[in-house]
């Protein structure tokens, strides 16, 4: 499997991340989540409690994908909404990479 480079996640404190901060106010992360962090070999920061503006973009990102991609949309299964995820978030990436400037770079996968 490839590694990634050192890698900082942020997330909100759900028990599927973090059961709880032990006496000295270190996360005791969940077994599985600890798990998958030790494989692709990156690091979690924890949002504060109660500061909603810590992750904001993540926010503003959750209500787009609400807005744009769940709305009217009906799906057979789950695989058929990872389907229709996949190529909506394709041709997002193509509008995004169009709108940037020219010194700007921009992968395509």
């Amino acid at each position: 499997m490839e590694r990634l480079p050192l890698t900082f996640v942020l997330t909100d404190n759900m028990k599927s991340v973090v059961l709880h901060r032990d006496l000295e106010g270190h996360p005791v992360w969940q077994k599985d989540y600890e798990s998958f962090m030790q494989v692709l070999d990156f690091e979690t920061k924890l949002c504060k409690p109660r500061h909603p503006f810590t992750k904001g973009k993540v926010e503003r990102l959750v209500r787009f994908v609400k807005d744009n991609f769940l709305t009217d949309r009906v799906f057979c299964d789950l695989t058929d909404l990872n389907w229709q995820a996949l190529e909506w978030c394709n041709k997002q990436n193509g509008i995004y990479c169009k709108n940037r400037t020219l010194s700007d770079t921009c992968t395509e996968f």
